[in-house]
């Protein structure tokens, strides 16, 4: 009983890890895209193009 224990404690640390690391990467993601928005949004401003 005792190794199923380690063997499910194994695994939701590991599907912590996923989750967590699936988290990070959309973070950026999202993170990378709205900085490229707010770039391509003020270069426009600043030539003077109103979307």
């Amino acid at each position: 009983m005792r190794l199923t224990w380690t063997v499910l404690g194994t695994l939701a640390i590991l599907l912590a890890l996923l989750g967590a690391y699936v988290a990070a990467v959309i973070a950026v993601m999202a993170a990378a895209a709205g900085i490229g928005i707010a770039l391509r949004w003020g270069f426009d401003r600043a030539r003077g193009e109103r979307r």
